[in-house]
């Protein structure tokens, strides 16, 4: 049963290689034909040799040590560059591995992302191909099978005239059928305890890998955070080193003592598989021996077939490793194909977005409420909204009030628990969410920076513009600082890239503004996009906000209740729900959470 599942999955995991790389199935089977072969040509040569050499027929010699080496070079050379391809194939396929589980994770709906069960499921994906080596090793474990496999078929034919070869006529136990008898008794039930034994030995390996998963995961973030040089500040300042050291120690000590345990158990079962092939080994000598002495085989032919034995000995002790190696490796690649092949379960649409010079795009919300999922809290709760094409709107409201989820849900991001959101008058889920996306000039207030040149942060992998790449910089109110710049546009950001650049909070604020701009989405979303800024680079941005959107429809969410000025309608959301709408002025005459809002933000400004 456990045979037929390893072939079975060997099969898959062959057509999951091949699909990117079609030669792997050429240069795993002419590599471990070539490293098979190679040790059972010298040892035919060689008896061959001995024998002639003890006839004294030395000339003859010559022609099979001649042979011998050239067939060697060509095997050796064959080896050589299909290990060096092994090598390679190894590397290519780990970078496609985890290239396909990012892509994996890039495609993946927002929400399901975002989830715990599935943050788990990549982290037990990336620790498998860490800890258990992965797809590389997979690779190399088939490389070896097959290799090993040559062997133990060489073995049996060289050695398979070994048990013809007896005297019919004498009674000795060498000259008979039962010394050759014993030896393949004695390697079929020495053959299946390794098996035992070593299949025994992974399983305990790989239930103290899954017992340390998560584990693993806390010290691997534990070091990064000690490697990351932008928590250097915090961890000196405030004197870190001690309580990070304490708790990487307190996690790695039982891990550490589970694997300690593990490898004195794996020890005494690798001593085992060790002790019994080598006794093995001696009892084919003895036979052997035997043999030579009553003029059974010749001394040349002691040689070759005691050579053959231990190549075969030697064959099916990897083939049993290798084996259950990959038998139990194939767990985390179950993971990894789980992760890869779950589908998506949100609606995918396929209409397009029309294609508007206009700008003319505009959303409304019906009936939307929404809750994450597993939890009961309802963070909007019946929302009716609509956002008009050309005006400029703030929402505002407390901390935790909905302000973001639902600029998420209008981003789908997430679907609404009910109701539905339209573009256009159609609901947007039935639009093609690439082509959706790029309705949306957004700086969410996590963004992030990639430590990449300037000038791929703002395009993002679109052709760069170098003129509007200026004119954005400064409409953000970075060109001035970019111009100073080592390499200005082609300049690299943070010290992660060689030479780059450390940036302020600040500066990195402008930035994520000036790429929100250069993308040119006819709806704008700035989501706390001066929470950096210092007072004066606030009242640069709002005072050329008009200008930034100029003929595009924008939401503007932010705790400074003074930038509200600048915008046609005040949304202020509370409770899930629209609790107030207007304008600045008509707000602050109505006395309520808006007016309760700015006052109170306004006295510390008097």
């Amino acid at each position: 049963m456990k045979l037929k599942k390893v072939w079975h999955e060997s099969v898959s995991f062959i057509k999951l290689i091949k699909a990117d790389h079609p030669n792997i199935i050429w240069i795993v089977v002419i590599g471990g034909l070539a490293g098979a072969a190679g040790p059972f040509v010298q040892l035919f040569f060689y008896a061959r040799v001995l024998n002639k050499v003890l006839k004294g027929q030395y000339k003859e010699c010559i022609l099979d040590v001649l042979i011998l080496l050239i067939t060697a070079l060509i095997l050796n050379l064959i080896k050589k560059a299909c290990d060096q391809s092994v090598i390679v194939l190894r590397e290519t396929c780990a970078d496609t591995i985890y290239l396909k589980t990012a892509n994996r994770a890039f495609t993946m709906e927002y929400e399901e992302f975002e989830r715990t069960e599935t943050m788990d499921a990549i982290r037990r994906v990336q620790g498998g191909e860490n800890s258990s080596g992965g797809i590389g090793d997979q690779i190399q474990s088939i490389y070896v099978l097959v290799e090993k496999g040559f062997s133990i078929l060489f073995s049996l034919a060289f050695v398979i005239s070994l048990f013809t070869r007896v005297d019919a006529d004498s009674r000795n136990f060498f000259c008979s059928q039962w010394s050759s008898l014993l030896i393949i008794a004695v390697f079929a039930i020495v053959f299946l305890l390794c098996l035992k034994l070593s299949a025994i030995s992974y399983q305990k390996f790989y239930e103290v890998e899954k017992k340390n998963e998560h584990l693993n995961s806390i010290g691997e973030y534990m070091l990064a955070i000690m490697h990351n040089y932008q928590h250097g500040k915090d961890i000196r300042i405030y004197s870190m080193q001690g309580l990070l050291k304490h708790y990487f120690i307190s996690v790695m000590k039982p891990v550490n003592s589970v694997f300690l345990k593990w490898s004195v158990t794996d020890g005494k079962y690798t001593g085992a598989i060790v002790f019994l092939t080598q006794l093995t080994s001696g009892l084919v000598y003895v036979v052997l021996g035997g043999k030579a002495v009553y003029g059974i085989i010749s001394i040349g032919e002691v040689f070759m077939y005691a050579g053959a034995i231990l190549e075969f000995t030697g064959a099916v002790r990897s083939e049993i490793v290798e084996y259950n190696s990959f038998y139990y490796r194939m767990e985390y690649l179950n993971n990894y194909n789980e992760f890869i092949n779950k589908p998506n379960t949100r609606y995918t649409g396929t209409l397009p977005v029309e294609k508007r010079l206009d700008g003319e795009y505009e959303f409304t919300f019906e009936n939307v409420s929404f809750q994450y999922p597993g939890t009961d809290n309802q963070i909007l709760d019946h929302l009716n909204l609509k956002f008009e094409i050309g005006k400029k709107y703030a929402i505002v409201g407390k901390n935790g009030a909905g302000k973001t989820t639902l600029i998420k849900l209008l981003c789908r991001l997430y679907d609404p628990s009910e109701g539905r959101i339209l573009l256009n008058g159609i609901d947007i889920r039935y639009y093609d969410y690439d082509e959706y996306t790029k309705v949306f000039s957004i700086v969410f207030q996590d963004f992030k920076l990639l430590a990449l040149p300037l000038a791929d942060n703002l395009t993002l992998g679109d052709k760069a513009d170098d003129k509007r790449l200026w004119e954005v910089l400064k409409q953000a109110g970075m060109k001035n600082r970019v111009e100073k710049m080592p390499g200005k546009l082609e300049t690299n950001l943070y010290k992660n890239n060689g030479e780059g650049i450390e940036i302020s909070g600040g500066e990195a604020q402008k930035l994520a503004i000036a790429r929100a701009l250069y993308k040119d989405g006819p709806f704008v979303i700035l989501d706390e996009p001066t929470a950096a800024l210092d007072p004066i680079a606030e009242a640069e941005i709002y005072e050329n906000f008009n200008t930034m959107v100029e003929g595009k429809t924008a939401i503007y969410i932010s705790h400074r209740m003074s930038s509200c000025k600048f915008c046609n309608d005040i949304i202020v959301i509370d409770g899930g729900k629209i609790a107030e709408r207007g304008s600045h002025d008509k707000l602050l005459r109505e006395n309520g959470i808006y007016a309760s809002l700015y006052t109170t933000q306004a006295r510390y400004y008097a």
